[in-house]
């Protein structure tokens, strides 16, 4: 993935820009983001010719001062609308660096950005286009806000390239420090060894409480967010479930819940989803079940993938921990889950309660159940509020 930063020179950046202080603030906080986990930064300038406003013998061509590249960040020179034009080398820089991610931030959005989305699509990039962070000026057929909302929300979402929130370009940044999600690392017989310890007990009552998950609700569908090697797969009634869908970021404990569970591959389907980051790939569901995995993707990016899956009812399972620095009980597996330190999250019933509420949630079912070293397990079932 790289940070591409289009036009951001003194010439066109300014204060007659479509909300020029929001965009300015956005864009320097994704270029700080970008530089603090490990994601490149590339800059692309244009070159309008002697005379211009981005001429590049002037002041006005040199990148706005606060946004500026730091030593080593590699510029690309253009003169036409494109970045992604053959004259600048961008297309074979990414190429040979195995780049297919790009984050685009610049302006104008309907000259440059435009042209540069558009291209980028068409050479095999995935544009990701983070929300308010680029912008433009009144021209003859649009005005400036109408122009931003034009390109973002209609023309490149869905058809050139990913439009996203800028809460999720953050997080998205923030999970990309050149390494795999810490969940890409354990080995499901790992996982699987240390959840079933006396010391634990998590896998044995997991199971019980996902039995009564899918036997509880009138659903037809149900989605399982963090379904890892399917424990728990085995209560389906195939009469009841037309489809199962089973989410994880880990690639392999899909293909082990696949083959575990053959007999149900009429219904089931394995998604290899980042929920944090890929929340519109999400199906919906009647029924969302998310046990231990609201922790380590946070409140907000749950209540996202809610908002997408819109279920009738949803089922979760989060842990209470007495310790907080000890949140993994101690097993002779636990070093395993180190990385895990990175994206976790404490969990508190009330918070949740709270935000499931404010999307129109309401709680009908808490059940807290004790485990081993000073840790509980809390059932919290929600029901849509007509």
């Amino acid at each position: 993935m790289i940070l591409l930063v289009v036009d951001t020179q003194k010439g066109c950046f300014n204060e007659n820009l479509y909300l020029f202080e929001t965009i300015k603030k956005n864009i320097k906080q994704l270029i700080t983001l970008a530089r603090e986990n490990n994601v490149e930064v590339v800059y692309v300038q244009h070159d309008d010719g002697p005379g211009t406003d981005l001429d590049k013998s002037a002041d006005n061509y040199e990148i706005y001062e606060e946004f500026a590249p730091r030593d080593g960040e590699k510029r690309f020179e253009k003169n036409v609308n494109s970045a992604f034009h053959p004259m600048t080398g961008l297309t074979e820089y990414l190429q040979s660096k195995g780049e297919k991610d790009i984050i685009a931030i610049g302006v104008s959005t309907d000259y440059c950005m435009d042209a540069t989305v558009k291209s980028g699509f068409e050479k095999g990039f995935n544009i990701i286009i983070p929300e308010y962070t680029n912008s433009t000026y009144d021209n003859p057929y649009f005005d400036k806000e109408a122009a931003y909302h034009y390109f973002n929300d209609f023309m490149w979402n869905k058809r050139y390239a990913k439009v996203i929130s800028f809460e999720q370009a953050t997080e998205l940044l923030q999970s990309k420090d050149n390494k795999k999600n810490p969940w890409e690392e354990i080995s499901l017989e790992t996982y699987e060894k240390h959840m079933s310890l006396d010391s634990v007990k998590q896998l044995q009552l997991m199971n019980r409480i996902m039995k009564s998950q899918f036997e509880d609700y009138p659903v037809d569908t149900v989605m399982i967010l963090g379904i890892a090697g399917g424990n728990g797969l085995e209560h389906i009634d195939i009469k009841k479930y037309k489809n199962v869908y089973g989410v994880d970021i880990n690639e392999l404990y899909l293909q082990e819940t696949q083959k575990r569970y053959s007999n149900l591959a009429d219904i089931l389907q394995c998604l290899h989803l980042d929920i944090v980051c890929e929340t519109e790939k999400l199906p919906q569901s009647q029924l969302l079940v998310a046990n231990l995995l609201i922790e380590y993707i946070g409140y907000d990016a749950f209540v996202r993938a809610v908002n997408i899956i819109n279920p009738e009812y949803i089922s979760c399972v989060i842990q209470i921990n007495t310790d907080e620095e000890m949140w993994v009980s101690d097993s002779p597996y636990i070093h395993a889950f180190d990385g895990l330190d990175e994206i976790h999250h404490q969990m508190e019933s009330d918070v949740l309660n709270e935000k499931m509420n404010s999307i129109g949630f309401k709680l009908i079912l808490q059940d807290m159940t004790e485990l081993p070293n000073s840790k509980a397990l809390v059932r919290l079932d929600y029901q849509k509020m007509i």
